[in-house]
């Protein structure tokens, strides 16, 4: 579901065989409103042009307030790190058409910030969607908290965007691990209810697998639910299908992808 609310880029050695990147660069502005009653709208129909130092301009969008120009540096594309750390805003974070999904104080450090996923709602779902550079294998970190009171959460690994409220985002996920409200994962480890961790997901799509560690101890390994050359996409989401008073607590997220 969705489409045209983020634009993507990529660069090919071999003639588009294959690429590297599938990184957003551009997001429609408007996105966090609902679309209009007619025309086209969001980041479709883009215009590159290559600038003497090497860089690309590309005039991209449609629609009233929705056009954007945006400079794409080349080498960007070929990065392999990313992270996260909520210091500032969710500008890099797709969370329209959500609610329950903000910015909130630290609970322990001050001055910090950490993102809460909270279905405070039950006619909104609350889910929030972040990209990064694309691997056929690599590892994604996550510090996050499950309060008591959450009914729970996904985390998804998926090579594709789709809108946050997707409501077929597990059946199209690479791999996806499940929290229980009483913080079990998938493997049957648990995690301890108010209490900061570390969890790990080492992904190899041609391995068909991806291994889980939580606080540098292996706890199990998730299978390839969908073929695919590699992943670019974390999606968080709250399990609960009512409202809950508790949720999932995210304070840092780091990825690195292979080269290789």
């Amino acid at each position: 579901h969705g489409g045209r609310h983020v634009l993507h880029a990529a660069i090919s050695e071999d003639d588009g065989q294959t690429w590297i990147g599938h990184r957003e660069v551009a997001r429609d502005p408007l996105r966090h409103q609902p679309p209009p009653p007619g025309g086209d709208f969001g980041t479709a129909y883009p215009f590159p042009a290559v600038t003497a130092d090497g860089r690309v301009i590309v005039t991209t969008g449609q629609g009233k307030g929705r056009i954007a120009i945006v400079v794409i540096d080349p080498d960007w594309l070929y990065g392999t790190r990313q992270e996260e750390n909520f210091a500032t805003d969710l500008e890099q974070w797709s969370v329209f058409g959500c609610r329950g999904v903000e910015l909130q104080a630290h609970p322990e450090r001050q001055g910090a910030q950490v993102l809460s996923i909270a279905r405070t709602d039950d006619q909104w779902p609350a889910a929030a969607v972040w990209n990064f550079p694309a691997g056929a294998r690599g590892t994604l970190r996550l510090r996050l908290c499950l309060q008591e009171g959450s009914s729970g959460a996904q985390l998804m690994l998926a090579d594709h965007f789709s809108v946050p409220f997707e409501p077929e985002d597990v059946l199209n996920a690479s791999f996806t691990v499940t929290i229980a409200p009483t913080g079990e994962l998938s493997g049957g480890s648990r995690l301890e209810l108010g209490k900061w961790c570390r969890l790990q997901l080492e992904w190899d799509v041609g391995r068909r697998l991806c291994e889980l560690s939580l606080d540098g101890d292996a706890i199990g390994t998730l299978p390839l639910l969908r073929d695919s050359e590699g992943v670019c996409y974390l999606r968080l989401k709250s399990a609960a299908t009512g409202t809950e008073t508790g949720g999932l607590l995210v304070e840092h997220v780091d990825v690195e992808i292979s080269s290789t």
